[in-house]
């Protein structure tokens, strides 16, 4: 089920998790996972994304998991370009597959293959 317009991660550190679980300043935050203020503040006040670094440092100071931060983040992110106007009209790509192939074949290949380029017919769009 789709959350209607998640907080921005960096809200919930600042409106939870610094006054009700640290009793924290931002400058001392900061300081103690390595950031300037300016950074932090910026996360904190959502203009900026928790990054992967900013997540795994969260997890060493024993603030939850990097990847419950980067899964915030990443849900976030995803609500807002879904949400987004003026968004370009995308057609789904379908693979091309000859008459002849064995689908079962295919995807086993896919399987073992993961980063193997599909061919897409464009003209069959």
């Amino acid at each position: 089920m789709e959350m209607f317009n998640p907080s921005h991660p960096g809200e919930i550190l600042l409106d939870e998790v610094l006054p009700n679980t640290l009793n924290m300043t931002i400058t001392d935050f900061a300081k103690h996972l390595g950031f300037s203020r300016e950074t932090i503040s910026r996360v904190l006040h959502g203009k900026a994304p928790i990054s992967p670094t900013l997540a795994w440092r969260l997890e060493l100071a024993g603030i939850s998991t990097a990847r419950m931060w980067l899964s915030l983040q990443s849900q976030y992110d995803l609500w807002q370009i879904k949400h987004k106007s003026n968004q370009p009209e995308i057609i789904r790509l379908v693979p091309c597959i000859d008459e002849d192939e064995d689908i079962l074949r295919i995807a086993e290949d896919r399987l073992r293959n993961p980063g193997k380029i599909i061919e897409v017919n464009v003209d069959d769009l």
